[in-house]
């Protein structure tokens, strides 16, 4: 004789699903003789932390975002304009070892091609604006 498959049986109820063993009066019961007593100190609520809980992504979204005071900075002309002021302080800033000295010219050098390159993508762009 064929058993019925377990996973298709739908006569078992919730309470035999979520917990075997059957719940019987006296444990749905409230406790009616005990007092509780208020605590010492202040409870703090915890629904905000709760709601508003930081995850990794936002930890490293405010830790890498920059905090700009001025946002003119970031308008095109200013931006080039700012970058090749920090060229000129990067080369003109006078390390204390030869290894600063080195990494301080090799930043200057980058910063002076992505420079070159962002003035190169505004002539594409103003030769593909002009048709």
């Amino acid at each position: 004789m064929n058993k019925p498959n377990k996973l298709f049986d739908m006569d078992s109820g919730l309470l035999s699903v979520s917990d075997k063993k059957p719940i019987s009066s006296s444990d749905s019961s409230l406790p009616n003789h005990t007092t509780f007593q208020p605590s010492e100190g202040q409870i703090e609520s915890q629904l905000y932390s709760i709601l508003h809980m930081h995850t990794l992504r936002e930890d490293l979204i405010k830790r890498i975002e920059p905090h700009i005071t001025n946002k003119s900075v970031l308008s095109p002309t200013d931006f080039s304009n700012a970058m090749h002021a920090v060229v000129e302080a990067l080369r003109s800033h006078k390390a204390n070892t030869p290894k600063e000295s080195a990494a301080l010219q090799q930043l200057a050098t980058l910063l002076s091609q992505e420079e070159s390159n962002r003035e190169l993508l505004l002539e594409f762009r103003m030769m593909l604006l002009q048709g």
